[in-house]
């Protein structure tokens, strides 16, 4: 019988990476695009460097086959339509956004299950990842919620499809956002929504729809963890911008909770952050993360245990909050003695 030979670069998993990347080339001859600075890291391949036998996808039951397949193809077509939304350039007729749209669009978007909106303005080229481009360097950033009742079985493959719906509700409010503002005259692209032209966490953060914790995750106050998050381009410049995050605590918190990194199963998260090869501030270990979350059906065990996903930004913030305050009335006591 012939033996398979165990492959460095999965087929499935090498495949998406080739498929994301061409739904991301846009035309050679489209205007004004921008590109990735010099300094711009790479976007991290989903293929997981492990013998391919040994991945989820490789070894679903048929059951999860018959569950999975219209979820990806739906999640493959709306990102399609996507796609073909940059066949052409699109000339705005409008320049600068009327009163209340912004509230409109957040409106829109909440109808069809986003959880928050914000706008971003002068997107940092660094933050576009390496040989990718972006239409504009103004964006609406938005997060859907994940539920919660999935979520607690990471890692499994209920979980796996829940976050791949995330990633599809994405894809369709993305798309239906794009196509409202170009009928309204403007001109907007739907970013796509899995993989992605750029650091989506990085950028929410900077928006300030919440924070990043240990896990290197977005800590929003609607859904804690359990959000994926996309962009739409756009040539409007004059959205509201956030000038203060007002987030930004969590990573105090995290410092002393961690209880992401006590319960990662393969031990990837680290307890103090560190510089990657890209001059980041990281506690993510990906050599230890990617191989267990192919194995394991992209894990989120992560996302499961934090506190935020589970117990609630508001009730956290309350006790941190008064943690703080009885620890500054502990060294004003020790000072006095």
């Amino acid at each position: 019988m012939h033996q398979r030979k165990d492959k460095t670069q999965p087929a499935m998993e090498s495949r998406l990476d080739e498929m994301i990347d061409y739904l991301e080339k846009k035309p050679k001859s489209f205007p004004g695009l921008i590109h990735a600075d010099s300094q711009s890291k790479p976007r991290r391949s989903f293929a997981p460097r492990i013998p391919e036998r040994e991945t989820s996808l490789r070894n679903l039951t048929l059951k999860q086959s018959i569950r999975l397949t219209p979820a990806m193809s739906k999640l493959f077509s709306r990102m399609w339509k996507g796609k073909r939304m940059y066949n052409k350039p699109v000339y705005p007729t409008v320049e600068h956004a009327s009163d209340g749209l912004f509230a409109e669009l957040k409106q829109l978007a909440q109808s069809m299950g986003a959880v928050d909106m914000k706008f971003i303005r002068d997107i940092p080229q660094k933050q576009i990842f390496k040989e990718k481009s972006i239409p504009y360097r103004h964006a609406l950033i938005f997060t859907v919620e994940m539920d919660n009742e999935p979520i607690q079985t990471a890692p499994s493959f209920d979980c796996f499809l829940e976050v791949n719906k995330g990633y599809g509700n994405l894809a369709a409010i993305s798309n239906a956002l794009s196509k409202h503002l170009r009928e309204l005259g403007y001109s907007a692209y739907p970013s796509t929504a899995l993989g992605g032209q750029m650091d989506y966490v990085a950028l929410a953060e900077m928006a300030g729809l919440g924070a990043i914790g240990y896990h290197g995750l977005l800590l929003t106050p609607q859904a804690g963890a359990r959000v994926r998050i996309s962009t739409i381009f756009t040539n409007i410049d004059n959205f509201p911008v956030e000038t203060d995050n007002p987030h930004l605590w969590v990573r105090d918190f995290c410092q002393y909770c961690r209880k992401c990194v006590r319960s990662c199963p393969a031990s990837a998260i680290l307890p103090e952050p560190q510089s990657n090869e890209h001059g980041d501030a990281t506690c993510i270990d990906y050599t230890k993360c990617v191989p267990y979350f192919s194995a394991n059906f992209g894990c989120a065990k992560c996302i499961q245990v934090c506190p935020f996903s589970t117990a609630g930004y508001e009730k956290i913030h309350k006790g941190f909050l008064k943690k703080k305050k009885n620890q500054t009335k502990v060294q004003e006591t020790a000072q006095k003695s």
